[in-house]
């Protein structure tokens, strides 16, 4: 049996053991459209089960009121419920919210200042169906970032881009994020046409492509911190690949992406001093408290390599073992393509480990590379071969850049309360072409019986990968649920309650309780006594929300506890309400 020298295949063939008839690819421009119609249909199909009313993050609550407060035409700043009690505002109830000034020198605050044109966006979708509506952005990115990544894959290895589409929507963490209100999978689309344009400028030669590209990164940094990380990356891959190459237009266009980035960034921080007053801050690296080499290293391990945020268990050790499984079949694939038993052993082994993981507690991944196995089995397949294309160069050149720049900015805590490393999003439309152009080097080696159990563990795995993370969305946002509705129901049980919380997250999830004009109080747990005791002369009731139970409850000496409840679904709040004397 000749080998194949289908036309879809860019690298040169190779000899294979004669057999039976080997995989290849279809050849290109199959239907890219009518895949990411379905791709699109099938997310807004899941809209009722997982984009409902409630909240996975809490910076999806600071986003959200201030849409709600712009919708309402009250302007950026919410009215300080409480200037009295609070004169410095050093307790307004949304964590991070940036003071906005009043002529009457009142107290106000905006509770998403960092990014103006976020807000501004959502607020017509806010108008149409409140926070439904607004999560369709986030569906609708996906849904651009996986056509994106199709484009991509087209110039890579023909005739699957479809599987790009598929790859990039399910099995990749814009799954999850599809419903996240925090625009990563906006910026994760936007920062995919920037490196699209920059690659068809390249191709064509045509300015309107650099125009497309400069656009696109100027959206991206305007909706996220980290799009100026892959504004840089992006550029000094490009210029580098254009140089070495004698690519002029491949350089030029890094030139553009690199001065659409800046201004980007210039114009953000313009937007952002126009809502404040000038009082704005800019990005900073996320060391926190931690030593700066040791935040990496911390930072690195969470949002790349863990497996969930509790201690290790059965759960984790399926899940590391379904990605060390496929990434093992993928390796014996690529270097010992004739042991058929070896690449059904590890499969089976990654298959039957994904399944029984999904079925079990939907606990949140925070690691990248366990939340995303498929994916990561498939930069497992990643050579010098695949990468030996200008496409696949600036793809890998500019994932790696942006990788180390998130690693040396991020908070040793990563993104506190993540599905698979949230501060990378951006780079997945990149990651999934190379890792499929790699996987279709690999399967061009194989005979059938090899090639039908890895690609039936590569779609098992990743279904199962989708599964499990529409499951831990869903218990996350009940358990955040539980928080607000806990609170109202004490607060309903009070004369006029002042809610007061302990940590930042309670206020946020309850977003709309303090947008609607409650007397909110976000006190740390240090602040507590000194208020309390101010609020106990004034005759207050209290709603106290905290983490910190065992804290907290002695100093409410002095009032009447009337419910002291911990929140159910696993959550570590817990809702005390108290009657004042």
């Amino acid at each position: 049996m000749r080998v194949s020298s289908s036309p879809t295949l860019s690298a040169a063939p190779r000899a294979v053991p004669t057999g039976p008839e080997r995989w290849e690819p279809a050849r290109p421009g199959g239907r890219l459209a009518l895949h990411v119609a379905g791709l699109a249909l099938l997310l807004l199909v899941l809209v009722p089960l997982l984009g409902g009313d409630g909240l996975f993050s809490a910076d999806e609550g600071a986003a959200a009121a201030q849409t709600r407060l712009l919708s309402e035409d009250r302007g950026w700043g919410l009215d300080h419920p409480l200037p009295a009690l609070d004169p410095e505002g050093e307790n307004f109830a949304l964590e991070f919210s940036s003071p906005v000034p009043r002529a009457d020198g009142g107290l106000a605050a905006a509770p998403f200042a960092k990014h103006p044109a976020y807000p501004v966006l959502l607020t017509p979708f806010n108008d149409l169906g409140g926070l439904r509506a607004m999560t369709l952005t986030s569906v609708l990115g996906t849904i651009a970032a996986a056509a994106a990544a199709g484009l991509l894959v087209r110039r890579l290895a023909p005739g699957l881009e479809w599987l790009a589409v598929w790859a990039t929507g399910l099995a990749t963490p814009l799954f999850v994020d599809s419903w996240i209100l925090i625009a990563h999978t906006l910026g994760a689309a936007l920062v995919a046409a920037a490196t699209l344009g920059v690659i068809r400028a390249d191709e064509t030669r045509r300015p309107a492509a650099l125009v497309t590209a400069g656009v696109a990164m100027v959206g991206a940094v305007l909706l996220r911190n980290e799009a100026t990380l892959f504004g840089v990356a992006l550029a000094v891959t490009a210029v580098t690949v254009g140089v070495w190459g004698r690519r002029r237009w491949l350089a030029v266009g890094g030139g553009v992406v690199l001065a659409a980035t800046v201004i980007g960034y210039l114009v953000d921080g313009v937007l952002a001093d126009l809502v404040t007053g000038g009082d704005s801050g800019t990005f900073q690296a996320g060391v926190g408290g931690t030593g700066f080499l040791e935040g990496r290293i911390l930072g690195a391990l969470l949002t790349l390599l863990t497996p969930s945020y509790g201690a290790l268990g059965l759960p984790d050790m399926l899940l590391v073992l379904s990605v060390g499984a496929l990434a093992g079949a993928v390796v014996v694939a690529r270097r010992r393509p004739e042991d058929i038993a070896g690449i059904r052993l590890f499969a089976a082994v990654a298959a039957l480990a994904a399944v029984g993981r999904a079925f079990l507690v939907p606990d949140v991944v925070p690691g990248l590379f366990i939340a995303a196995p498929a994916l990561t089995a498939g930069l497992a397949a990643v050579s010098r071969r695949s990468l030996g294309t200008t496409t696949a160069r600036v793809l890998a050149g500019t994932s790696a850049l942006f990788f180390g720049a998130v690693l040396a900015t991020q908070y040793a805590s990563g993104g506190s309360g993540e599905w698979g490393g949230r501060y990378f999003a951006l780079a997945l439309p990149l990651l999934v072409p190379l890792a499929i152009a790699a996987l279709r080097d690999v399967a061009t080696g194989l005979r059938a019986e090899a090639l039908r159990p890895l690609v039936a563990a590569f779609l098992v795995v990743a279904l199962a990968s989708a599964l499990m993370g529409g499951r831990a969305l869903r218990g996350a946002e009940e358990r955040n649920g539980a928080v607000v509705d806990g609170i109202a129901e004490a607060a309903a049980e009070l004369e006029d309650p002042v809610v007061v919380s302990t940590a930042g997250a309670a206020p946020r999830f309850a977003w709309e309780q303090v947008v609607a004009g409650g007397d909110w109080l976000l006190l740390p747990i240090e602040q507590l006594a000194g208020r309390l005791t101010e609020l106990r002369a004034d005759g207050r009731d209290l709603v106290l929300a905290t983490s910190e139970p065992d804290e907290a409850r002695p100093l409410t000496a002095g009032y009447t506890t009337i419910s002291d409840e911990p929140i159910a679904l696993g959550s570590a709040w817990t809702v005390i309400g108290l009657r004042s004397p």
